[in-house]
């Protein structure tokens, strides 16, 4: 059986394809609720490891009550989450804070589509 170049083209380009479709089906659109899936998560002032860190999810302090991912930043590293949370602080009092930045992608899961309920 012959190959052309052409065909052999072909081939390649539906392989590439047939691989890239479950990746790009995976992406969520934003925005969406998600959760931190690790300890002290740092949340940064810009979607950059680089970037200082103005705030930490889930260390022994604090739990994060809601997770609105509200943009996503494509880097080279990988993707960044722009992201608000309301956290519940344990210290002498329990209280209440509230927190926005960038967290990296690895580090958020998708918990459940946004329902318009959380500014």
């Amino acid at each position: 059986m012959k190959c052309s170049k052409l065909n052999i083209v072909l081939l390649l380009l539906a392989v590439i394809f047939s691989l890239a479709i479950p990746s790009f089906a995976a992406k969520r659109k934003v925005p969406f609720y998600g959760r931190i899936t690790g300890s002290n998560v740092n949340v940064r002032a810009r979607p950059t490891k680089k970037a200082k860190a103005v705030y930490q999810l889930n260390n022994n302090n604090n739990e994060v009550e809601t997770l609105l991912v509200t943009d996503v930043h494509h880097g080279r590293d990988g993707d960044w989450y722009k992201i608000k949370a309301t956290v519940i602080l344990y210290t002498e009092d329990i209280s209440i804070d509230s927190t926005e930045g960038w967290v990296f992608g690895k580090y958020v899961a998708y918990d459940k589509p946004y329902d318009g309920e959380h500014d």
